[in-house]
């Protein structure tokens, strides 16, 4: 009789292999782009901020829309980077954008005990900081914007002079609203009156889609300006 001898795997070994595939495996051709848009609106402007999250949901790329003219700019790609597209906001005059990010292997915990996270303040539709904070975010802590304009947050590298001003959260502040709209959820409609839905990488208006950027790859842009 012939013994066969079978390799054991703890969960950690079993855990780096899954991390393994998903990262460096291409995904075949034939798999559908799983695109998802995450859709932020300025309250004052007619502009918004699509972020479209890949098939891996670590790669995003952002995207200025104008809504009066329907005109599409696309802005820059953060690339392997763990985001969640709700957790950000858009100024209320749409010019700045503030997120934030766990990249895998560097975030660490804060003193309270939360996973930090880094904190980006960027000109839209670019990722590049204005503002950078680093490992001092915890549990998607979100950045606001005043109602002045100014970026609300305890402590923040300045990383340009076309940063707007910093300042510290006082009790009595007011701040712009939430900027994200959950268009499949609650019917939403633009400036024009048009009922806004996404489908995977595509926007429609009125169910008739006015663009597509499923089929987008990454391409590395400079800095915009808007």
């Amino acid at each position: 009789m012939k013994l066969i001898a079978h390799q054991t795997y703890n969960k950690n070994t079993i855990k780096l292999i899954f991390f393994y595939l998903w990262e460096f495996v291409p995904l075949p051709s034939s798999m559908p782009d799983n695109a998802k848009l995450f859709l932020h609106k300025a309250r004052d402007a007619p502009i918004a901020v699509l972020l479209r999250r890949t098939n891996k949901k670590k790669d995003w790329e952002m995207i200025r829309w104008d809504m009066e003219t329907d005109t599409f700019t696309q802005g820059q790609w953060l690339m392997g980077k763990t985001m969640n597209g709700r957790y950000c906001q858009l100024s209320a005059d749409g010019k700045y954008f503030a997120y934030n990010y766990d990249l895998y292997g560097e975030s660490k915990q804060n003193p309270s005990g939360n996973w930090a996270c880094h904190g980006v303040v960027s000109l839209v539709p670019n990722f590049t900081a204005l503002y950078f904070c680093p490992n001092h975010m915890g549990n998607w802590e979100k950045i606001h914007f005043s109602e002045a304009g100014d970026v609300v947050f305890k402590d923040m590298e300045k990383k340009s002079e076309d940063a707007p001003p910093l300042v510290g959260w006082t009790k009595d502040m007011p701040l712009v609203p939430d900027s994200y709209v959950d268009v499949n959820s609650q019917e939403w409609r633009d400036p024009r009156g048009r009922v806004i839905t996404t489908d995977g990488g595509k926007l429609l208006a009125d169910g008739i889609v006015i663009y597509d950027c499923t089929d987008h790859v990454f391409e590395a842009r400079p800095p915009m300006k808007n």
